[in-house]
């Protein structure tokens, strides 16, 4: 079973800005919300915290375009790493 780890970057925010940290936190956290107002669990995805994911790809790709798809209306980039199989070292629950 192979599985997907998808981390939004608040691109271009320098960490001595305060104004540009908040306003790139609350970019993720709208992500965030936009994500969780879907059912979550039938597409594979697992919130590891704020904006982090972890997508099981057994079910197809799916969770992962909803990701992306989400990300794109909120101009948000995403990284993504992939694993044969579900990372040892995540908690997959939040």
């Amino acid at each position: 079973m192979a599985y997907a780890l998808v981390i939004p970057e608040a691109k271009g925010v320098s960490p001595d800005k305060k104004k540009e940290l908040d306003e790139a936190a609350l970019k993720i956290r709208e992500f965030s919300q936009d994500v969780e107002s879907s059912r979550i669990e039938s597409l594979g995805l697992v919130r590891l915290n704020a904006g982090a994911y972890q997508v099981s790809l057994d079910r197809g790709l799916h969770g992962l375009t909803h990701l992306y798809d989400v990300a794109k209306r909120h101009k948000l980039p995403l990284h993504t790493v992939f694993f044969d199989s579900e990372p040892a070292w995540i908690i997959s629950k939040f």
